[in-house]
This record gives structure tokens, C-alpha cells and sequence, in this order.
């Protein structure tokens, strides 16, 4: 059996003494400070193996992309060379592309990320009160920072832009 106590963080370290004193043969441990819990770090790795696997296809797929239309576009980079238009300008023509297809794509997959990463977790990780009902965890839940989504936009950005950026140099 599992108890989660909800407290002001200046007693946790009180109750956890009291709870140990009182039923001796329980283990009592904070969640704020349980990172070398077995089923904490269990589940901190099996979140980062998914992170690692989807980073890898994220990868290949948007590589993939970018080689598909650098390859539908050599012919109108062609002609538009032909025409007396610079490199340069048909290489912004090329990257511009590619960023919008990146920054559509991030921001989409940023704000899914959001909008199902609580129900998620929520349907991984399930406790249930004595009653049997199911605990609502996710007021514990960190909120993803700002800086964190933005970083996400820039880097699909630099990712798009690589091959491009490969096959233009």
C-alpha cells in the first residue's frame, strides 16, 4: 500500500520522521527528494529511452524531408539559375522553405506536446486513494518552460536547414 501525503514542503522532513517513528517497519521516502528510488529512476529511464527513440525518428524523418524537396526543387533552382538569378538568392528560396516547414511542424508538435503531456503521464503513472479512485498527480507536475518550447522551434529550424545547407555548400 501506497499513502501520498500532501504537505507544506518545512514539514515534509516532520512527517516523514513521525510516520517512520510510528509504523517502523514502512518505508517512507519524499518524492522531491526520491531520485534514488528504484521506481523513480525506472521510470525516469524508460522516459528517456522513448525521448531517444523519437529524437531518432524526428531526425531521420525531417533529413528525409529536407533531401525529398531539395530533390523536387533542383530543377526550378535550375531555371532560375539559368534565368540570371544568384545562388544566393535561390539558396534563401531553398532554406526559407525549409524553415517554414520546420517552424509549422515544431509548433504543432510543441503545442500537442502540451496539450497531451499531462494526460499521459496520467494514464503511465496511476494511484488510486483508498476508495479506489484515481489520485490527480498533476498539480506536481513541472510546466514546461517557455524557453524549453523555444529551443524546440530553433532546433527543428537548424535541423531542417542542415541538409539544405549540406547539399548547397
Amino acid at each position: 500500500t501506497m499513502w501520498f501525503i500532501s504537505a507544506d514542503e518545512s514539514k515534509i522532513e516532520d512527517i516523514c520522521t513521525s510516520i517512520s517513528h510510528d509504523a517502523p517497519d514502512a518505508k517512507v521516502f519524499d518524492l522531491h527528494t526520491a531520485k534514488d528510488d528504484p521506481f523513480t529512476v525506472n521510470v525516469t529511464n524508460i522516459f528517456s529511452l522513448i525521448f531517444l527513440v523519437t529524437l531518432l525518428l524526428v531526425t531521420f524523418v525531417t533529413i528525409s524531408l529536407s533531401e525529398k524537396i531539395v530533390n523536387e526543387r533542383m530543377s526550378v533552382i535550375g531555371t532560375l539559375r539559368s534565368l540570371g538569378v544568384r545562388s544566393r538568392k535561390t539558396a534563401f528560396i531553398l532554406l526559407a522553405e525549409n524553415a517554414l516547414y520546420a517552424v509549422i511542424g515544431s509548433i504543432i508538435g510543441t503545442l500537442l506536446f502540451v496539450a497531451f503531456k499531462i494526460p499521459l503521464i496520467n494514464t503511465v503513472v496511476q494511484y488510486t486513494d483508498n476508495n479506489g479512485d484515481p489520485l490527480d498527480l498533476s498539480k506536481y507536475y513541472q510546466k514546461t518552460p517557455v524557453s524549453l518550447c523555444l529551443i524546440v522551434i530553433l532546433g527543428a529550424v537548424l535541423l531542417e536547414c542542415a541538409y539544405p545547407l549540406y547539399e548547397l555548400l
